[in-house]
């Protein structure tokens, strides 16, 4: 076996590995918890392809444990791992070497602008979120009030989500929506039809968005499926 495709094997088994750790990132709620989740993906890995570079770093881990009395969880180890001597080091070899394979960057990179992108939208969201779910509790929930506003609440994802611009404008467009940014301002229950090709493109485009943040969009929608229950 030549040299590159021993690499690759060890690669693809290591990157296997790591996979649950990487898969963390859709609980993330902060950049600063995204970098702790992204910097313990980047040392696993490491310390199975770069064992040399991981040396003083992984002795650097265990003597912040000894000195705390034990590692008191993720952050505790990757705040020692980045303080260790040899981390950036550490870190380039693991790049240098992943990058005749993959690139590493590129890989946490997109990982890390989607769940940015959701998070935001998300945010931006929260609040017409609150107010359709308290329109259905006092509603008493009906099928149909269900329906119109889970449609709201995705258009109001798609608007925070660049790359749905298009969509959300001819969506506006066809419900002949008086201001695109308050769909609820002169609503018009009639044409939310979701049955047409113009909302495909929101619906496809949000739960894209979904999954690229690490969410699935039924489960972050889900709650609003069942007014009873409080968010």
């Amino acid at each position: 076996m030549s040299d590159l495709l021993a690499l690759e094997d060890a690669f693809a088994r290591t990157f296997y590995a790591h996979r649950p750790q990487l898969a963390s990132f859709g609980k993330c709620g902060t950049v600063r918890d995204l970098h702790y989740v992204r910097d313990a993906w980047l040392f696993g890995m490491a310390c199975d392809l770069c064992p040399v570079e991981a040396v003083p770093v992984k002795e650097g881990v265990v003597r912040d444990a000894l000195g705390k009395g034990g590692s008191k969880g993720l952050n505790q180890t990757i705040d020692a791992a980045r303080a260790a001597t040899g981390w950036p080091q550490l870190v380039e070899a693991l790049h240098s070497k992943a990058l005749l394979v993959n690139n590493l960057r590129a890989v946490w990179g997109g990982l890390e602008a989607g769940r940015l992108e959701w998070l935001n939208a998300c945010a931006r969201c929260h609040e017409i979120k609150e107010l359709i779910r308290d329109a259905l509790v006092s509603g008493g929930g009906e099928e149909g009030d269900r329906s119109d506003g889970l449609m709201v609440w995705k258009y109001c994802l798609a608007l925070n989500v660049p790359m749905l611009k298009a969509a959300c404008k001819a969506w506006a467009e066809k419900v002949k929506m008086e201001k695109h940014l308050e769909p609820l301002k002169g609503y018009k229950a009639d044409l939310w039809d979701p049955r047409l090709p113009e909302w495909q493109a929101i619906e496809c485009g949000v739960t894209d968005a979904a999954d690229r943040g690490g969410a699935i969009l039924q489960e972050a929608l889900g709650i609003m499926m069942m007014p009873e229950m409080a968010i």
